[in-house]
């Protein structure tokens, strides 16, 4: 091995060891594609967006974003701004660490709606489905929770849904269970919140999934996650 070469990787390890020493500076204004290292995750990275308010990491097919101060203010409201029309509540929800309601409450207080046009298409995947929680109604339609609320509303003054027609009980999927066993250090309030159904039956699956196995440390309960 040449000379040249070996001094090249030297240069390159210490440049490494220099990155992994530095780990992340959440007030220092990156430049793109300057090589970062995340301490919490123990990966390297490369920061692809940089704005006065935050600035977002790829880790090879993870990308992470960064608030440079903790709330709401004024980081996490700059990216909805930037974001909300490229990414659904529950994507937005997933980067801003909180639930899809507080999602839908800040779009709403900031103003930031959607260009959504219904068409009979959705409208009659909207009624066939209307046994659906409004969540999922959402995420299958890529809309807000009071897009689906407000169009549910029309479609009953229309006689198109039965006015005092109630809904379906609540079935556990497997992507529903998946995310609850995702979530179990989240507050059964928030859970609920997140399904569009009673505590009681956060409780009652719980208890369920406690008894097939799939439920085996105690839970860390009503830890709260800053918005």
């Amino acid at each position: 091995m040449g000379t040249k070469r070996i001094q090249l990787i030297r240069e390159t390890v210490e440049n490494l060891n220099n990155v992994k020493k530095d780990g992340l500076d959440l007030l220092k204004d990156y430049e793109a594609k300057t090589l970062i290292y995340d301490k919490k995750r123990c990966k390297f990275g490369r920061v692809i967006i940089n704005t006065k308010h935050y600035f977002t990491v790829k880790f090879k097919s993870d990308y992470i974003t960064y608030f440079r101060k903790s709330g709401w203010k004024p980081g996490k409201e700059k990216f909805l701004e930037d974001n909300f029309r490229k990414m659904t509540n529950k994507e937005l929800a997933k980067v801003l660490t909180c639930s899809e309601k507080i999602i839908e409450k800040k779009l709403s207080k900031l103003n930031l709606k959607r260009n959504f046009e219904w068409d009979e298409e959705k409208d009659q995947f909207l009624i066939k489905n209307i046994d659906r929680p409004n969540q999922w109604l959402a995420d299958q339609l890529n809309t807000t929770l009071s897009s689906i609320k407000g169009r549910i509303y029309r479609l009953k003054t229309k006689g198109c849904i039965p006015a005092s027609g109630k809904r379906v009980v609540f079935h556990w999927s497997q992507e529903a269970d998946d995310f609850l066993l995702g979530n179990l250090d989240r507050s059964n309030q928030w859970l609920a919140d997140h399904f569009e159904i009673k505590v009681s039956s956060i409780k009652s699956r719980l208890r369920k999934l406690r008894e097939m196995g799939l439920i085996t440390s105690n839970r860390k309960r009503g830890r709260k996650r800053k918005a």
